[in-house]
């Protein structure tokens, strides 16, 4: 079985070209995963593996992009394989990908086949707390530990271990834990005991609309979905006339704080190429 698999909707022509000619003109080894897609059956899916996504405040795109990742998670554990590259139809790779993705060596000259770990391959471009780890480096680029959230699963590897553990988990997690698959995987479990969540610096992939963001070729339909479900479920502020003038009055200490805020996260940034 091949074990880099790319998430991709069926009929997402544009994306899958984008895939072919980003994979095959590094020869390295690839096959598509057809996206789950919102339907009756779907549901009973859910139903069976991830009850409590039924209750969580997802568009319905979310909730199928979660059950793609949960259903080749399952294709992991059934294999004889004890780990698996996951990428989506709208990643980017950075130079020399082909040295990690056609041969894994490297990877189990660190890890056992025991081991529970995801290693996060792509950078969303914000400031990201991380710690470094024991682990050797690999062809310049070096193993780090999140400990702050991070967004997006555009890019990254995970043990058999890991799957067991993370099915596990989110057939029994409550309904009010439930987020998005990428704010779960490297947000919520990054402090959890059971699995060590690693980050790959330099990043080897990004998304194609962090990568071009003026002129992106692949929209995110997910993405607005996703912005437009947050929007509905916050809580209006009053915007009475004190509140006004106390922005008013605050403006000059918003804006120095703003340029501050933008100076840490060019600093700790996790960098792409």
């Amino acid at each position: 079985m091949n074990i880099n698999f790319v998430i991709s909707l069926v009929n997402a022509n544009v994306r899958r070209s984008h895939i072919n000619n980003g994979f095959s003109k590094r020869n390295i080894p690839f096959q598509f995963f057809d996206a789950l897609q919102p339907s009756a059956l779907l549901d009973q899916y859910i139903d069976i593996a991830v009850p409590s996504l039924k209750l969580a405040k997802l568009s319905n795109g979310e909730k199928a992009c979660f059950m793609s990742h949960i259903a080749l998670w399952e294709k992991l554990v059934n294999s004889e394989h004890y780990y698996m590259t996951i990428f989506e139809d709208d990643v980017v790779l950075g130079k020399n990908a082909e040295q990690l993705f056609s041969s894994y060596d490297w990877l189990e000259e660190r890890f056992s086949s025991n081991d529970k770990f995801v290693i996060r391959l792509e950078t969303s471009c914000i400031a990201v707390k991380r710690y470094d780890s024991t682990l050797e480096t690999v062809w310049g680029r070096k193993f780090t530990l999140l400990d702050s959230e991070e967004f997006g699963t555009a890019g990254y590897i995970l043990s058999k271990q890991a799957a067991i553990f993370l099915l596990g988990y989110f057939k029994s997690i409550d309904g009010k834990s439930i987020k998005a698959i990428d704010k779960c995987l490297f947000g919520d479990l990054i402090s959890n005991n059971n699995i060590r969540i690693y980050q790959l610096e330099p990043a080897i992939c990004i998304q194609e609309d962090k990568l071009n963001r003026k002129n992106s070729i692949l929209t995110s339909q997910l993405e607005h979905d996703r912005r437009m479900v947050e929007n509905n479920n916050k809580i209006p502020k009053n915007k009475g006339i004190i509140y006004l003038i106390y922005k008013l009055a605050t403006k000059w200490k918003r804006m120095k704080e703003k340029k501050l805020r933008s100076q840490e996260q060019l600093n700790n940034m996790i960098k792409y190429e």
